[in-house]
């Protein structure tokens, strides 16, 4: 190369750039992709490698998509999924048409889920800090060997140890802790869901006998009564219940009219935005309104037990005609209608069920014997954790996948109390509040990876498949619990072992097993249709339980009200940028949080009237 022009690429330009001129810019352009297509010249290469594809499963073609029958792993509800690989990568989640829970269906966070598998913040491997030091890594082999000797110690000397984890509704993991908590007679598990159903639960306690979620059929109501559930958008298991909704809405196959749906609620959401009737109150007001349906309906009805329910003059924000169109509706569609209710006041959710009750929806609506399972009710013990820890009583505390620090009301309290535990050990796939003021961490697979199952309804059953081999240094949870336990062995062994006993209870040389463990797999899910609860009886002196006198009076101007997102739910997917850039289905607002406030509420009496 000779006579090379010295002369600067560009002209210098101004820091507000009002000198770049167009000629300037279309120089700098051209000498830019001439410098990438000149061969020979001496530019720095690239360092980084492609590796190929060279264990490639059989028949697979490159380019050519496979798709695995597997489950979601973004939230309690676990849809069955549809996972698409393209040379040995996941890149797509869709729903799998044949599951019972999503039937086709997915929502955003499980759509955005795979971009979790990818991410390069996870923890990557197994390793220890110290005294508020970065953590460093080891291999699994020291990690099991210092936390074996830890657990040993504690166990001999009578210390406390505890598990917290959300609701597994998983044979698999549930087992493997078993396990565990065998081999550590001092160990106690505890559950604590950040979202969960803790106030559905109790009621059921007082109004049926048992904690039991009921599963909730909309497909089969025609008049939804929602009390400030977000049924569609982020309530329990919203994939679901959409469906159900959905059928409702095109009428039934026997000509019957479509389902009418009211929401009161006290703030603007997705349900809301789709009701027939939407009714705007404050979050105090769902009492006085429930109490008034209530009522009414029994005294229609001639229900004994609601006369103690009593009438209060203006207690009830809700014009008087509203409350008679619903309870007639409700009346008029007796065992075919359906009130839920998303309050975490107890006293709402029992009248909920009173009023499903008298209405004869149990058991048409309402299943208590196939109930779900994607809640516990075991989550009210971490206040007690917390007075533990602080006491000095627990020597070690395990955490798996969840996140107390940062979203329970005693976070603060949780932290420092964290400090009076000398062994603590994450295993969370992401760093987090509670994770990173952990001592061990031992990273669990991320759902793609790994092999586990779920069993989120009774009588469904369903199972996690590897889609790709672990990215990182993870490992299964269930071989880690198992390792600690002394009784190692794989995640996969450990799976089909217990499906063998407690899903399909066939015995060990039963020939029948692999055909069906081979039909689950690729089905991704094994219904069990014999599997029911018992079917408790309605307690008719529930009602006494609630406390009719508390109900609140002018709360003053305003009332907070705190809700999950549509995107970004209890915040565990919060580093999803998928998931932070998707607009508010209804207020349109992405990257960033809002507050909504109504001005009207302060002084108005709801002017809605019946349609």
């Amino acid at each position: 190369m000779t006579d090379i022009d010295t002369r600067p690429l560009y002209e210098p330009v101004d820091e507000n750039l009002e000198n770049f001129r167009r000629r300037t810019f279309l120089k700098a352009l051209g000498v830019s992709f001439a410098a990438f297509a000149t061969p020979g010249c001496d530019f720095r290469k690239p360092t980084g490698k492609i590796v190929p594809y060279l264990v490639q499963e059989e028949n697979a073609l490159p380019g050519v998509a496979t798709w695995y029958a597997s489950t979601c792993g973004a939230c309690p509800a676990q849809c069955g999924t549809l996972v698409k690989s393209r040379d040995g990568r996941p890149i797509k989640l869709e729903g799998n048409k044949e599951n019972p829970i999503s039937h086709g269906a997915l929502c955003a966070r499980g759509q955005a889920s795979v971009l979790d598998l990818y991410d390069s913040r996870r923890n990557k491997n197994p390793g220890e800090s110290a005294n508020g030091e970065s953590r460093s890594a080891v291999s699994w082999s020291d990690m099991d060997q210092t936390l074996q000797g830890h657990l040993s110690r504690i166990n001999q000397q009578g210390g406390e140890i505890r598990i917290l984890t959300p609701t597994l509704a998983s044979p698999s993991r549930e087992a493997a802790l078993e396990t565990f908590l065998k081999a550590f007679n001092s160990a106690r598990h505890l559950v604590y869901d950040s979202l969960g159903a803790g106030s559905i639960l109790q009621a059921h306690k007082a109004s049926h006998g048992v904690a039991r979620l009921p599963r909730y059929q909309f497909d089969k109501a025609r008049v939804i009564v929602s009390l400030d559930a977000d049924f569609l958008g982020t309530w329990l298991s919203p994939v679901e219940f959409a469906k159900g909704w959905s059928i409702g809405r095109r009428g039934a196959t026997d000509g019957s009219v479509m389902s009418w749906h009211v929401q009161i609620e006290s703030r603007m959401s997705l349900t809301g935005a789709s009701a027939d009737l939407r009714v705007p109150v404050r979050p105090s007001a769902l009492k006085p309104i429930v109490i008034e349906i209530a009522r009414k309906v029994s005294e229609s009805l001639g229900v004994a037990e609601g006369t103690r329910l009593p009438h209060r003059e203006g207690a009830s924000p809700v014009a008087p005609d509203v409350i008679e169109s619903i309870a007639s509706r409700l009346i008029a569609a007796r065992g075919r209608s359906l009130v839920v209710s998303g309050s975490a006041d107890v006293d709402v959710q029992i009248l909920a069920n009173f009023l499903n009750h008298v209405l004869a929806n149990y058991g048409r609506t309402l299943d208590l014997k196939r109930a779900s399972l994607q809640y516990s009710d075991r989550g009210a013990g971490l206040g007690t954790l917390i007075d533990e820890m602080r006491s000095g009583r627990v020597k070690c505390l395990i955490v798996h996948e969840a996140n107390p620090v940062f979203d329970h009301p005693r976070g603060e309290e949780f932290a420092l109390a964290l400090k009076q535990v000398p062994i603590t050990i994450s295993m969370s796939r992401t760093p987090d509040e509670t994770s990173e003021l952990m001592r061990f961490s031992c990273p669990d697979h991320n759902p793609l990876e790994g092999w586990a199952d779920a069993h989120p309804q009774t009588g469904v059953y369903s199972l996690f498949q590897p889609t790709v081999a672990p990215i990182f240094e993870t490992r299964s949870c269930i071989e880690s619990w198992l390792t600690w336990a002394g009784q190692a062995g794989s995640a996969y062994d450990f799976l089909r072992k217990t499906w063998r006993d407690r899903v399909f209870q066939l015995k060990p040389a039963d020939p029948a097993f692999n055909g069906m463990w081979e039909k689950a797999v690729h089905d991704g899910f094994h219904l069990v249709e014999s599997e029911a609860l018992d079917s408790p009886e309605y307690r008719p002196r529930s009602l006494v339980q609630v406390n009719l006198d508390r109900i609140p009076t002018d709360t003053g101007d305003f009332e907070l009200v705190t809700y999950p997102t549509v995107a970004l739910g209890s915040g565990a997917q919060a580093l999803n940028p998928w998931l932070q850039e998707l607009p508010d289905p209804v207020s349109k607002v992405s990257w960033g949080h809002h507050a909504s406030m109504s001005l009207t509420m302060r002084t108005a009496r709801s002017d809605v009237r019946s349609t």
